[in-house]
């Protein structure tokens, strides 16, 4: 029970980023981009750990990990007059960062939708940190070509730092294994594969799609239970 309660407790926290308080504005990356530029004084707060910055950043960003315990006495020193500008990597942790800043009394909050992930497939630049990583992933008819030939193949797309990502991994691995006569369960990193999110047109985490004998036959956003995720394939298993 006490497990259920943790994973339900991380899945709830994962979706709730959508519902926005008062006094903080969600952006999508160019309109971010451009706010950003033009706002005098802006603070930008990258709120992602010392990992994730040391791949890439955003140029000007204030580095707080939401993580670190101090987290909320370190944004409670910024000047609640600046307009603040909040991001992470998709948008999760940023909007709790947001509301945070909200309930400490900012008054300009501006969260970056989707994340840096969103900045870069919109081709504004980064900065690139110690531990970048220029290889771009698989493209699009590499992509088509490993699921080509294949009755049915079940794709997660997922990232290390995604919560319900995490939670869906244990069934994944364990449904790979039991279900190898039935389906292709594949996970790919999506961080790796940022050209790839691109061409296929999505851009959240943990994202799902079937294909049918190379046919793309379902897209499904967000997080989904074993359960789900067994009765999904069986839907589309066909002997």
């Amino acid at each position: 029970m006490k497990i259920f309660s943790k994973q339900t407790a991380l899945i709830m926290a994962a979706i709730t980023f959508c519902h926005v308080a008062a006094g903080q504005t969600k952006l999508a990356a160019k309109t971010f981009s451009t706010k950003l530029k033009e706002t005098p004084n802006a603070f930008l707060l990258d709120v992602r750990t010392p990992e994730e910055v040391n791949r890439s950043y955003i140029k000007n960003a204030v580095f707080m990990d939401i993580h670190d315990s101090v987290f909320e006495k370190r944004i409670s020193t910024i000047d609640k007059k600046l307009p603040v500008f909040v991001y992470c990597a998709i948008g999760v942790r940023s909007a709790d960062a947001a509301n945070m800043l909200h309930n400490l009394g900012f008054e300009q909050v501006y969260d970056l939708k989707g994340g840096i992930i969103n900045w870069k497939l919109a081709g504004l630049p980064v900065v690139k940190g110690k531990d970048y990583d220029p290889r771009t992933g698989m493209q699009k008819d590499e992509f088509l070509e490993s699921i080509k030939g294949k009755p049915l193949v079940f794709i997660d797309f997922y990232a290390p730092w995604c919560a319900p990502c995490q939670i869906m991994v244990p069934a994944l691995d364990s449904m790979s294994k039991e279900m190898h006569d039935t389906a292709n369960i594949v996970k790919i990193n999506a961080d790796e594969n940022l050209s790839l999110m691109k061409a296929l047109h999505f851009n959240s985490l943990p994202y799902i799609m079937v294909y049918q004998n190379g046919v793309n036959v379902l897209r499904h956003d967000g997080y989904m239970s074993r359960q789900d995720m067994e009765a999904t394939i069986r839907k589309y298993y066909k002997k």
